[in-house]
Formats: C-alpha cells, structure tokens, sequence
C-alpha cells in the first residue's frame, strides 16, 4: 500500500497525472483498504503501459518596454534565463499520456497555449476542457527575456528554474523543486513539496517550503528570510552584512557569515544543541540556545529557531 501511494505521488509530481486524479487515487486505495474497489479499470490505465504525445510550440516577442512575465500552467514545469538581448522567447512542451496514441493526439489538439503582449505585460498561459479518466496533461514552458523584467511564475506540479533575472521575481508550486542562480532583485519563492536552492542572487530573497531543505550561497545578500517545516537549512554569504533569519521545525541550521561579519545573533533550538564557532560576545548562552553580539555589534540580526535539530554558526573558512 505505500509502494502504491509513494508511485501515486511520483506520478504527480512528474505531471504525468492531474491533481485532481491523484486524489481520486488515493481515495481508491482507501477503498481497495475497505474492501471496495470501484475504479479498478481506471488504476490499470493509470499505471499500465500508456502511450504519450508531445508537441512543442516556439514563440519569438519584442521584449522591448516590457516590465512584467506571468507564467501560469498546472502540471509542468518553468524554466526560465535572463539574457541581454531585447526580445522575449517561449518554448511550450505539451504532453498528453492516454490509454492509445490516438486519444492522447486527440486530446492534445485540445490543449492551447497563449502568449501574449498587452502593454508592458506578457503573459504565458493554458487552456484545455478537463481530461477525462485515464488521460493526463502536462505543459512545461521554457522561456529567455530580458534581465530586469519582474517574473510571476506559478505551477502546482512541477519544478521552477530561474538563472540571472535582476527584476522582482515571484516563484510559487506545489509539488516541486524551485532553484534560482543569480539575479539582483527582491525575491519569493515558495513551495510545498521540494528543495529551495539559491546560488548568487543578491537582492532580498525570502524562501519558503514546508518539506524540503533550503540552500543558500551567494556573495552577497541584502536580506534572506528563509522557512520550512521539514528539512535543514544552510545558508554561505561570503561578503556583506546583511540580516539573515532562518526557520525550521525539523532539521539543522547551518549559516556561514561572512569575515568580519557584525550584527546581533539570536539562536534557539528546543531539541539540540547550538555550536558558534567564531567569537561570540555571548548575554545569554547555554546548550540549546546562544544570544550575543557578533564583531563589532550593530543592528544587523541573525535569527535562528529550530525545534528539533542542532543550529550551526561560523565565520567562512
């Protein structure tokens, strides 16, 4: 039964079945639990051999005064990578897996993707009627558009990748990793289900998962807010002083601060141990929590809370 349930959830986050579907999965399998078995054909298409369809579509837009791209699908990913050149481009992957190759090209016919310029905005989105049972449906966008655009990303099954946008970028999904390398701007990023990671960036970045780590390293970062429930932290800032607040329930906390790093640290865990090791001028200290000033002191403020799970403080190495 968990075998059965772990697949169900893979095949989620994969996009090769709907929310919707997943749910009515799990549900049969509660039932098949109690002796009711009602959608036994529709499980065999599910996770029988099935054929699937793909088709891509290119779009190629002046990105000239454009100031803001929102991208909206369901179950696909985004992939995205800021350039210097004045143009916006869109690639779309539809895939339709069907219990024959006839109904998943049939039903992809029926699937539409809209790109499109109004003003200074360009928005990328899908339409299609609800599949039904046994067909699943999946599009992906991968997309290139001038640096200093501001980005409105979202998905509920799938993955989101941002490289070297400098605008203010807003990342949400469900089930999904989200990664950002680089850029410059104020950023957010959320999922439910995956691992943030952060390479670069040196604006404000607030991330947020509730099962999955979070790892940051960049140069500089002006402020980072970082959260989850279920996973560790770790966050290396090689230069710079700015505030770092870190928030887990269940998992480590490791931050790396830059030398000569000062400010205020505040370090708390209720099942572990707090471990410093650079100099800490310490007003309260004892096994499981640690708060002082770093260097010269200041302003600047390291907040760490975990609840189980040790929390990690150093200079860089």
């Amino acid at each position: 039964m968990h075998e059965e349930r772990a697949k169900i959830l893979d095949m989620l986050s994969e996009g090769k079945i709907t929310a919707e579907e997943s749910e009515g999965l799990l549900k049969a399998l509660k039932e098949k639990r109690s002796g009711r078995w009602p959608v036994l054909d529709w499980i065999a298409s599910l996770f029988g051999a099935q054929a699937e369809y793909t088709e891509e579509q290119d779009w190629t837009l002046d990105g000239a005064g454009v100031s803001l791209i929102t991208a909206q699908t369901e179950n696909g990913s985004i992939s995205l990578c800021g350039s210097d050149q004045d143009q916006v481009t869109v690639r779309a992957w539809k895939k339709v897996r069907a219990p024959s190759e006839e109904a998943a090209k049939e039903f992809a016919a029926q699937v539409q993707v809209h790109v499109e310029r109004q003003g200074s905005e360009i928005q990328i989105y899908k339409e299609h009627p609800k599949p039904p049972i046994g067909i699943a449906v999946s599009v992906s966008y991968e997309m290139s558009c001038p640096r200093k655009v501001d980005l409105s990303l979202h998905t509920s099954n799938g993955a989101i990748h941002i490289h070297q946008v400098d605008g203010t970028v807003e990342a949400v999904t469900a089930n999904g990793a989200i990664e950002l390398h680089g850029g410059a701007g104020q950023v957010k990023l959320r999922t439910t289900n995956g691992a943030v990671r952060v390479q670069d960036a040196m604006g404000h970045v607030q991330a947020d998962t509730s099962n999955g780590k979070i790892l940051v390293s960049t140069d500089r970062l002006e402020e980072g807010i970082f959260a989850t429930s279920n996973g560790a932290i770790d966050v290396k800032v090689r230069e710079g002083n700015g505030p770092v607040a870190a928030r887990t329930s269940n998992g480590a906390i490791h931050v790396a601060l830059p030398t000569g790093f000062s400010g205020q640290l505040d370090a708390r865990t209720t099942h572990g141990h707090v471990h410093a090791g650079l100099p800490i001028s310490s007003t309260e200290e004892g096994r499981n929590r640690l708060v002082g000033q770093i260097g010269d002191g200041g302003e600047t403020t390291i907040t760490l809370r975990t609840v189980n799970g040790s929390i990690h403080v150093r200079g860089q190495q």
